[in-house]
């Protein structure tokens, strides 16, 4: 899931770049804030779910705003892609959350 959020974060803003768009305060921000969950998950910090939670909390947001207003917010991507994007990553954080802790509390097997 980290290299998700890292390709997620980085991989529009160079393809942005590469035709000649430049990237806005709020895409940086958003970008930052994958990163920082892709990194916080592929080093297994113990807080790192909820980081990378709350960062794709974040795409969800823009591409809500960008769909209510018809205006492209926070990464360089269709809004309907951004929130199906943001929308499939907190599902997946979620349900491995949900089995990390269903596997710590199972008792081994005899």
């Amino acid at each position: 899931m980290g290299l998700v959020l890292l390709a997620l974060g980085v991989a529009p803003h160079l393809f942005a770049l590469a035709r000649g768009q430049h990237p806005t305060a709020l895409g940086l921000v958003v970008s930052a804030a994958l990163c920082a969950g892709a990194i916080a998950l592929l080093a297994r910090f113990r807080l790192a779910t909820w980081i990378a939670l709350a960062a794709s909390a974040l795409v969800v947001a823009t591409g809500v705003a960008g769909l209510v207003t018809g205006r492209w917010f926070g990464l360089p991507l269709p809004p309907w892609l951004s929130l199906g994007a943001g929308i499939y990553v907190c599902l997946r954080l979620a349900l491995g959350r949900l089995l990390a802790r269903e596997r710590a509390v199972t008792p081994e097997s005899k």
